[in-house]
């Protein structure tokens, strides 16, 4: 885990970033064009499963940024991240880059994380981690414990997140998805009400990193 001296300028040509949900927003990050002063970003999110579902490494997706409605102690949340990638044992770990908002409207901060192989396998991962991102980045100075338990999406489903946390990563079913939805019905619609370690257990099992 590292907190990349690099500072990302990012342009904001359709006005996206003067609108703020009270839980952050996000994007998919994507340098266009390397030669340029600034960089870009394909979309604004406010839903965290339409992030999941748009966010695509066969498109060559490999950077989300966040727009949060808080102040922003990036050092605080690389720190936060260390944990939970330590515990799960990632070898491959993200990186966050601070971002230069110049001259956008909104005075909130955004950042940029480049993230591990690991959260990009399948769309469960891909829709929990911007849950765990959202609870790092709006609740800073609580531990681990602490946001789950103040963020009130995450309420519901912290058995399957600790479950998910003590290895059992991988799960059993094809995808979270909806083929009747243009959104994907993520994490918290899939485990919620799945409290038991039997329940658990037929839904997420251990996986090699």
């Amino acid at each position: 885990m590292s907190l990349s001296n690099d500072i990302i300028k990012i342009r904001d040509p359709s006005g996206y970033f003067g609108f703020i949900s009270p839980e952050g927003n996000f994007f998919i990050y994507l340098e266009e064009n390397k030669t340029s002063y600034y960089n870009h970003f394909t979309a604004y999110y406010y839903c965290r499963d339409q992030l999941a579902m748009m966010f695509n490494t066969d498109m060559g997706h490999d950077m989300i940024g966040m727009h949060i409605p808080n102040k922003l102690d990036l050092p605080r949340l690389v720190e936060y991240w260390k944990g939970i990638e330590d515990t799960l044992g990632i070898e491959k770990e993200s990186v966050f880059f601070a971002a230069d908002t110049t001259g956008f409207v909104t005075r909130n901060p955004v950042f940029i994380v480049k993230l591990s192989p690991f959260w990009l396998a399948n769309d469960t991962r891909r829709s929990l981690v911007s849950l765990l991102l959202r609870a790092g980045a709006i609740y800073p100075r609580a531990t681990f414990s602490e946001s789950l338990y103040a963020y009130p999406v995450a309420q519901p489903i912290i058995a399957a997140i600790n479950w998910f946390m003590s290895g059992n990563t991988k799960p059993t079913y094809a995808s979270v998805g909806n083929p009747h939805s243009p959104y994907l019905q993520g994490f918290v619609t899939k485990f919620c009400g799945q409290n038991t370690k039997e329940q658990l257990s037929k839904l997420l099992i251990k996986d090699t990193l």
